[in-house]
């Protein structure tokens, strides 16, 4: 997984000098350090969240097994309930199979499923790493701040891009 931020950092890391104008050498390190950040401590509180807005959903009375067939609560079930049932979803990303979870939903479901989840790691990943470069660049934190947006913006086409690539050579085999 390390290896995969490779190419993500060196990504970020010109996105955020081109905006901050700070030293190459600096801005690298800094985003080195918050990619690691939020890759380690980003992803565990990405997972919170989802459950967090899962247990939300059951204090407001909505069960995603027990709503109608409506589109919203499709998309209900779809969102929240990944988080709330598959744990290892990340890993069933590198696989061929839909998790057991989602087998009795048409295939979108799934997909969609894994476009909230993304969602939400974005947000947390760009927050965590705006803050952690806010404190290691010297340069106006609006620069920090659009930077670091466009940058994890960037990372994130990347990321749903190569699931979209898998996606298409897994279907057509």
């Amino acid at each position: 997984m390390i290896l995969a931020l490779i190419p993500l950092i060196i990504s970020e890391a010109a996105v955020i000098q081109k905006h901050t104008q700070a030293p190459s050498k600096t801005v690298l390190k800094a985003v080195a350090g918050a990619n690691l950040l939020s890759t380690f401590v980003g992803l565990p509180l990405s997972n919170a969240l989802g459950l967090l807005l899962t247990w939300a959903s059951y204090a407001t009375g909505i069960s995603w097994h027990h709503i109608s067939n409506s589109v919203a609560s499709t998309l209900a079930k779809a969102t929240l309930g990944f988080f709330w049932f598959d744990t290892s979803r990340w890993s069933t990303l590198l696989n061929d199979k839909i998790p057991h979870t989602y087998q009795k939903e048409p295939e979108w479901y799934y997909y969609l499923a894994i476009a909230f989840a993304i969602l939400v790691n974005y947000l947390v990943s760009w927050y965590i790493e705006y803050a952690y470069l806010k404190k290691r660049l010297d340069a106006p934190h609006n620069a920090i701040r659009n930077g670091a947006i466009y940058a994890n913006t960037l990372s994130y086409l990347i990321i749903v891009l190569m699931l979209l690539f898998k996606y298409i050579t897994d279907k057509y085999k």
